[in-house]
């Protein structure tokens, strides 16, 4: 067993890794497009403008917890910034009061604000408009009416918040979401293979914590040898980082999955997504330009430097 678990050992070490630095420059540098009026210069509006940015801190929070502090610091100034201006804005805090559709996706960046900013603390008129929401209950917020991934993804940001709607337990609400897990791999669309990426992250604070539950790894694993096989690299980010997260972070297609986005990494330090197409990209010039870039490219970016840094924490295959 300790030459199998030595061997394991020393292949994750000489796989290839994506280049991290070269990731985290490549955002810093486009951090403007972050900015939900420079995105809405040339690109297509998002039904919550501050959702860049927000998974931009996930990715801060997750260097934060690893042993890359100074990174997520270097980042986190003018992130936070972006964040802060968009959660006081009318419209938002409307949202959060009336326990709109929308109120986990602004609570949860209005709580990875407060984490990230302690030197500055809460952002009060948004956590009164939520907690007013949960005391009235106005919408749905303690999620009893909602699908089951979408009630573990409010359970999750309102535990993040620590704030209490009569919700239940992140272990029961990741049961819940049993049937989607089991569900035949083959017939998952992609918008189903992200719904599997998501509840492993809630159901594991993206990897701080244990999932509980049936051990999904072989789930993980088939869908990442199926994005892999069509060069899906935010997919395969998302999957890699949840592989980690269950312990097979040293399986050989792990290890061929990093390999691949290492070699998918761009000599900017991005990585593409499927949506990116290098014709468009070369008709394209000046700001249009930049901008397509950076919104075909920057959520595998994110992805892959999250599933890198889980890599780095050193897991131990259970299969």
């Amino acid at each position: 067993m300790s030459a199998i678990a030595d061997t394991r050992s020393a292949r994750s070490v000489e796989a290839p890794r994506l280049d991290v630095d070269a990731a985290l420059a490549w955002l810093e540098a486009n951090m403007a497009w972050f900015e939900p009026e420079r995105w809405e210069r040339h690109l297509p509006r998002r039904t919550f403008p501050g959702t860049p940015v927000l998974e931009l801190l996930v990715l801060l929070r997750v260097l934060r917890r690893g042993n890359r502090g100074g990174d997520a610091d270097r980042l986190a100034g003018p992130a936070l910034e972006i964040g802060r201006s968009i959660t006081d804005r009318p419209r938002w805090l409307e949202e959060l009061r009336g326990g709109g559709a929308l109120f986990p996706h602004v609570l949860w960046l209005v709580a990875l604000i407060e984490e990230l900013d302690s030197a500055r603390g809460l952002v009060p008129s948004a956590r009164f408009a939520a907690e007013l929401a949960i005391a009235t209950g106005a919408g749905n917020v303690n999620g009893r009416y909602r699908p089951p991934a979408s009630a573990l993804e409010l359970g999750y940001v309102l535990e993040l918040a620590g704030m209490d709607a009569d919700q239940p337990s992140i272990p029961s609400l990741l049961a819940a979401c049993e049937p989607h897990l089991d569900a035949d791999h083959c017939h998952m669309s992609d918008g189903d293979i992200y719904g599997v990426t998501h509840i492993m992250f809630y159901a594991t604070d993206f990897g701080a914590r244990p999932a509980g539950g049936p051990d999904r790894t072989r789930t993980v694993l088939r869908l990442l040898g199926s994005c892999l096989a069509r060069s899906d690299n935010d997919l395969t980010a998302e999957l890699l980082a949840c592989a980690d997260y269950l312990g097979a972070g040293n399986h050989p297609l792990a290890l061929h999955g990093h390999a691949r986005l290492s070699a998918a990494q761009r000599p900017d330090g991005s990585v593409a997504s499927l949506l990116y197409n290098a014709r468009v990209a070369e008709r394209a010039t000046g700001e249009p330009g930049r901008a397509y870039a950076f919104g075909t490219c920057y959520h595998p970016t994110i992805t892959a430097a999250m599933a890198a840094m889980a890599a780095r924490e050193g897991t131990t295959c259970r299969e």
